[in-house]
């Protein structure tokens, strides 16, 4: 018997990635909206299980029997939330989420997490067919939907929805700044050791202090272990600045990080990656009231245009001087702050479960008429 009248589709706690805990903010906010949900967890063999009772099937993408068996359940549903992200849908660029949706008639929203400018064959291939699938398509960004477009894939129906956040802006910063932070699972493509580099380059008396939180990525432990992070405790020493910067690798509850997050002046989100479409730290920093740095990527050319913090290239130098010149300058900060607390509402998860729930009772009316 169906429990609930939405399952999503995603990754989910205790997974710690950024689609769980997207999905799990989701989840919340659409029951305070009234709506049921039940889970269907995406999972790797072995992996821990959940105790969260939203949990209805736990299924690993990687075997053909289990996307079956859940290809089936989610038959029993009136509506599908399903969260995409290349690389949790198992081998060959994740085909098994094409199996899942074309074996069933549930109608699907899909949610997009990334969409590659430069994308593989099997890649466009199922970004294809999910928007063609489809009943509704939602990306957090509008350069997200600029990238489907660039994919050749019709936009006309796509909605932008903004990644969510549960915090809301601290109070402003007074007195002297100096407080850096960076946070999220680590592993290369995080571009830490850019950061690092560019704190060392850094003129300010006192000095500034960098604090780097998040554990070494799943994935990348098992198949590395603490070498990314090793890396980075050497360089800061090379650069002698050991001193100045800290590794804080213990779990930390949302609570835990907002406490750390309002306490730092500035934020640096210092990533590889030159395609990003959505940033879950980027969404949660300005909710929080705090300025940030940020490399050149899609999103964060989007929510900084507004005047909330700075977009700089790859080079440490000019990271050093973006960084320097927001914690020296009162001017150029306040305007920064202010501009951070301006999206807050935007980007809170009452206001995007509000529209997830809007856009649920269209896809229903619709669906009722047909």
């Amino acid at each position: 018997m169906v429990q609930s009248d939405i399952v999503m589709i995603s990754t989910f706690a205790p997974t710690r990635c950024g689609i769980a805990r997207f999905s799990e903010h989701l989840a919340d906010s659409l029951e305070r909206q009234g709506r049921s949900i039940d889970i269907f967890r995406l999972v790797e063999t072995g992996e821990e299980a959940c105790p969260d009772g939203r949990v209805a099937m736990e299924f690993d993408p990687s075997s053909r029997f289990s996307v079956q068996m859940a290809a089936e359940a989610l038959a029993r549903y009136p509506v599908a939330i399903l969260q995409h992200e290349f690389g949790i849908y198992g081998p060959h660029e994740g085909r098994a989420v094409e199996m899942l949706i074309e074996q069933s008639e549930t109608p699907v929203v899909v949610v997009l997490h990334t969409i590659p400018l430069r994308p593989t064959a099997a890649q466009a291939s199922i970004l294809a067919r999910l928007v063609e699938s489809a009943a509704a398509v939602v990306v957090p960004s509008h350069s997200a939907r600029a990238a489907l477009s660039s994919n050749r894939i019709d936009t006309e129906a796509v909605l932008v929805m903004p990644h969510g956040s549960s915090w809301a802006p601290a109070d402003m910063r007074q007195g002297r700044r100096g407080n850096l932070m960076t946070w999220g699972l680590l592993g290369p493509g995080k571009g830490v050791e850019r950061a690092i580099d560019a704190v060392s380059r850094l003129r300010m008396d006192p000095p500034p202090f960098y604090r780097i939180v998040g554990q070494t990525h799943p994935n990348v432990l098992r198949s590395y272990g603490h070498a990314y992070r090793d890396s980075l405790v050497r360089l800061a020493s090379a650069l002698g600045i050991e001193g100045r910067v800290s590794f804080d690798e213990g779990y930390k509850t949302d609570a835990d990080l907002y406490r750390l997050v309002v306490g730092s002046d500035l934020v640096v989100i210092p990533y590889d990656n030159d395609e990003q479409i959505s940033s879950g730290v980027l969404s949660d920093a300005l909710a929080a009231g705090r300025p940030v740095v940020a490399t050149d990527f899609p999103h964060a050319r989007e929510l900084l245009a507004g005047g909330a913090g700075v977009v700089v290239g790859h080079d440490p130098g000019e990271m050093a001087e973006a960084i320097e010149r927001l914690l020296t300058d009162d001017i150029a900060y306040r305007r920064a702050e202010v501009a951070a607390r301006q999206q807050a509402r935007r980007l809170s998860w009452s206001e995007i479960g509000r529209r997830y729930d809007e856009l649920l009772d269209r896809l229903a009316a619709a669906l009722a008429v047909v």
